[in-house]
């Protein structure tokens, strides 16, 4: 067998240079893109190489020479088609690169592009790099730059033995609480009460009542900061305790410094705010400023399972730096929470890297999230 590389400009031309030197017979073992230095930042044109083979003895009697021409031009046709696809990627990422106002390097690209980080974040993440990446070393960017997100990432389960769940309507506070209680108290064995205030929504007590009396815990109903302090202070010999409040609309400043009131009672409580990873950034903004009147310790989110993109989420987790402790992906109890963990949001992260690379050029390769995001734990 004779094999033999070509490297031409275009697909046409290799197609040309094989069928000119080694006749109709021959057969496409191997096609790549060749991208000169620079080919990040769209500078050089990309070649093709080809490797060709033919078996003189072996290609007697397997057809016509038509149809071995034809084998062969179906082939290098794909490969004009997945360059084609390639120059379309690239023309969207530098459009893109562009919208930012960025110089469009490499880490920035992969940033905005693959990961859905916002211009403002990446200026606080992207190092100044001294040279542009070799061709190949594609990997290694999104590499380094998935490490370099996921050391801003900070995961704390929170301190104490007191804990509430505030939050905006709707985000699943009431179902995220009884997940933990339900852990502590059925899986591990803690000594653990409930502390309701949510005396506003309709059903709200009977729906906590029915989770309290399912895993056997004490529940006690509190309307205000006193009573509050006291229902903490009956339960002193507990290994924890968790108050449910009501969701409370970030622009309703009333209902906003009512709960405020209700759980200013001079205990050590550590605040959750839960939010929903399916909220917009700007209105995950605008929760946040509206909590933190209360001395917030950390976040929880929800409904991972009801999202295709937490860039979002990681943006809001960029910039404002508090940690990440639970996230929540499901209605089970309590199966659908888990402890927030770097590995987890990197297999979120590279997930929408490769949905990104599939959308834009239908011809991505999957590659196994948790497989490469064991690095990041």
């Amino acid at each position: 067998m004779n094999i033999k590389k070509f490297i031409a400009d275009n697909p046409q031309q290799a197609l040309m240079m094989v069928k000119k030197e080694m006749g109709p017979d021959a057969v496409i073992l191997e096609t790549r893109t060749i991208t000169p230095s620079g080919g990040h930042s769209g500078k050089g044109r990309s070649k093709i190489e080809v490797t060709a083979a033919i078996d003189y003895e072996m290609a007697q009697g397997k057809g016509g020479p038509e149809a071995r021409q034809s084998n062969l031009e179906d082939q290098v046709k794909l490969e004009e088609v997945e360059v084609k696809l390639r120059e379309i990627w690239d023309s969207l990422v530098m459009l893109q690169s562009r919208i930012m106002g960025t110089s469009g390097t490499s880490q920035e690209l992969v940033y905005h592009n693959y990961f859905g980080l916002s211009p403002s974040v990446i200026k606080g993440l992207v190092p100044v790099p001294d040279e542009e990446p070799a061709p190949g070393a594609e990997t290694k960017v999104v590499k380094d730059c998935l490490i370099t997100v996921l050391k801003q990432i900070h995961t704390s389960a929170g301190n104490g033995r007191i804990f509430s769940f505030v939050g905006p309507t709707g985000v699943g506070k009431t179902t995220t609480m009884a997940k933990l209680a339900a852990l502590s108290a059925v899986t591990h064995g803690r000594k653990t009460a409930l502390i309701t205030v949510d005396t506003f929504r309709i059903g709200a007590v009977d729906q906590l009542k029915t989770y309290a009396r399912i895993m056997g815990l004490p529940l006690s109903v509190a309307s205000n900061s006193v009573e509050l302090h006291r229902a903490i202070r009956n339960y002193d010999d507990f290994d924890f305790i968790f108050i449910d409040t009501a969701g409370r609309s970030p622009g309703n400043k009333n209902d906003l410094d009512q709960l405020l009131t209700t759980l200013d009672t001079g205990d050590p409580i550590h605040h959750y705010l839960v939010l929903s990873a399916t909220t917009r950034l700007q209105d995950l903004y605008m929760a946040e400023r509206r909590f933190s009147a209360l001395p917030l310790g950390s976040y929880i989110f929800t409904k991972l399972d009801e999202t295709t993109d937490v860039s979002d989420m990681l943006n809001f987790l960029l910039s404002r730096r508090r940690p990440i402790s639970y996230f929540t992906t499901g209605q089970r109890v309590p199966e659908d929470i888990e402890r927030a963990t770097r590995r987890r949001v990197a297999q979120w992260m590279l997930r929408r890297k490769r949905r990104t690379e599939f959308r834009v050029s239908s011809g991505a390769s999957e590659h196994g999230s948790s497989q490469s995001a064991q690095t990041y734990s």
